[in-house]
């Protein structure tokens, strides 16, 4: 009974089977299952799982930890891990308990809020249920119990070959412009399937700006049935039909190899017209640019979780140097956060993979943590930055302006918000839209019911932002 038990608690979560061969443990390999049909996953191949990351991180504990989950964190540490390993072994163990915490999380019938809440693209009613819980604090056992497979895809797996350029000239595509007027919608960490991730895709699609780009993290582990559920399914009411979207390469996807963002990556470009907009990425970076402005997406996740991806740093010297040569305002986006709001020191990917290129950068948009902000220039931080990180993830609301600061960078707006009144202790959701004309660049930060919760407008000349 309890195995049972087990595997309907694995299966809830959306588990697959931890395939073992025969011959060695270590040689374990992760196989994701989406189907149905599927046979259920072993329980005691995640005891297993278990048991053979505790004895690799008493081992070789550097080496196992350059394979930990996005969960544990930029700098995870053993105590962390094991922390991790005995929460998924507690739910394995109490099944019942583990499940029961986790159907409540998705709040109970007659717990939804009667509001006049419909999807802008499509016209169809979104359920909004403030009391699903999902992802937050209470999710530990999904959280956990997917870290398990994480860390094996990630140390006993492989990685799809990364798609590098053939020359500097590779993966430029145009920007799409209405009436002479290039746009944009960035979001990013939006990959929940929650009922505001859902309202953000619809806004967007409403909207229809040129085109969109999520800046990554599927949830949990960026597994192909979380692309399935979480992003493809909201992507198609009314995104893809109506514009290219574009997307980013995150630490959650790499949770298991980006196996399953590369599949998307291959399927978006085989979508069949007229039905869908010309979908044009090829790789996980890229530089949309027009006469006036470049937006260039960078993979931040694929060597290592926040640092540029291997032998890409001569083609990303090309676009900004490119940029500068033009004219052009450079506009970054990556996952990771060039500093941190709380921290005085900056990050790798600014402190040492891009430190040489900050001056050719005049604004950067990031996501991976959780919040949304507009920073100004300070000192050896020229580029204006803003996080937006805040898509999808029920982020815990922060509501002090102490919380944003940071010694690198002035603070010029924040996202203070609630998400609604019935949880006042999570943050406004939300996505920016760039007006990007030949002489005004406009940000517009819009929530996920669709209101302007901010707007900040950029004169442009000779190649420079100047904030009016």
């Amino acid at each position: 009974m309890k195995r049972q038990e087990q595997v309907q608690l694995l299966r809830f979560i959306g588990c697959s089977s931890l395939r073992r061969p025969a011959d060695s443990v270590e040689a374990m390999a992760l196989t994701e299952k989406v189907s149905a049909l599927d046979a259920d996953p072993d329980p005691q191949y995640y005891f297993d799982a278990i048991e053979t990351i505790r004895a690799s991180l008493a081992t070789d504990p550097k080496r196992t930890l350059a394979n930990a989950p996005a969960i544990l964190g930029h700098k995870p540490t053993v105590e962390e891990a094991l922390r991790l390993l005995k929460q998924a072994q507690d739910a394995l163990e109490a099944p019942v308990s583990a499940m029961a915490t986790l159907v409540a999380n998705l709040g109970g019938e007659g717990e939804s809020v009667a509001l006049p809440m419909r999807c802008r693209s499509t016209g169809e009613p979104v359920e909004i249920n403030p009391y699903n819980r999902q992802f937050e604090e209470s999710d530990w056992a999904a959280w956990a119990v997917t870290a398990v497979e994480a860390f094996f895809a990630r140390q006993f797996g492989s990685k799809p070959d990364f798609l590098l350029h053939g020359s500097n000239d590779a993966y430029r595509y145009p920007l799409v412009e209405n009436a002479g007027v290039a746009s944009a919608a960035l979001f990013s960490d939006w990959g929940t399937g929650l009922y505001h991730s859902q309202l953000i895709a619809c806004d967007i699609a409403a909207r229809g700006p040129g085109q969109a780009v999520h800046l990554g993290d599927v949830y949990y582990t960026g597994r192909a049935s979380e692309f399935r559920d979480r992003c493809v399914a909201m992507l198609q009411q009314g995104m893809l039909q109506r514009m290219p979207v574009y997307s980013l390469n995150a630490n959650h996807e790499m949770d298991t190899n980006g196996v399953a963002y590369f599949k998307f990556l291959d399927w978006k470009l085989k979508l069949p017209q007229p039905d869908y907009a010309t979908q044009r990425q090829q790789a996980s970076y890229f530089c949309l640019h027009n006469q006036n402005y470049q937006i260039i997406g960078i993979d931040t996740a694929y060597s290592r979780n926040g640092r540029l991806a291997a032998d890409t740093y001569t083609w990303l010297t090309h676009q900004l140097q490119h940029g500068r040569i033009e004219g052009k305002i450079n506009i970054l986006l990556s996952q990771n956060e060039p500093y941190d709001r709380l921290d005085e020191s900056e990050r790798d990917l600014l402190g040492t993979d891009l430190g040489a290129l900050r001056g050719k950068i005049d604004l950067w948009f990031w996501g991976d943590e959780h919040y949304a902000a507009l920073w100004g220039p300070r000192g050896g931080v020229p580029f204006f930055g803003s996080c937006i990180g805040h898509g999808g993830f029920p982020y815990e609301r922060l509501s002090q302006r102490c919380d944003f600061m940071t010694p690198l960078a002035d603070l010029i707006w924040c996202e203070t918000g609630f998400r609604m009144e019935a949880r006042r202790d999570r943050g406004n959701n939300g996505y920016v839209w760039l007006d990007m004309k030949p002489d005004e660049l406009t940000l517009i930060y819009i929530d996920w019911r669709g209101h302007v919760v901010d707007t900040r407008t950029f004169a442009v000349a000779s190649g420079k932002l100047r904030m009016t």
